[in-house]
């Protein structure tokens, strides 16, 4: 009878052993999953500052552009008044040679 005590403690205390640790393997993977969401949270986080990064990079990109054809046209003004006034172009005199 003594021993059927005995194993009943060991049984009673393997359950009581065997439970703790599932709360831990549960509190573990709530862990683990509040690491994954975390991570998670991070990739949102980096994509979404890097989405910023391109957007404002865009913006640069079409602003120089801008700036660059309008300087392109008016050079193209310019020119085009310049040839339009109607006087020849001629060679320097040979003196400006030596």
């Amino acid at each position: 009878c003594a021993r059927a005590a005995g194993d009943e403690d060991r049984n009673g205390a393997s359950e009581v052993v065997g439970e703790t640790a599932a709360e831990e393997a549960v509190t573990k993977g709530f862990v683990e999953d509040r690491a994954l969401q975390e991570q998670m949270a991070k990739k949102k986080l980096l994509k979404m500052k890097e989405e910023e990064e391109i957007k404002k990079g865009q913006r640069t990109a079409i602003i120089t552009g801008t700036i660059s054809i309008l300087l392109g046209v008016a050079w193209l003004a310019i020119v085009f008044l310049l040839d339009s006034r109607g006087n020849t172009l001629e060679p320097p005199p040979p003196e400006a040679f030596l």
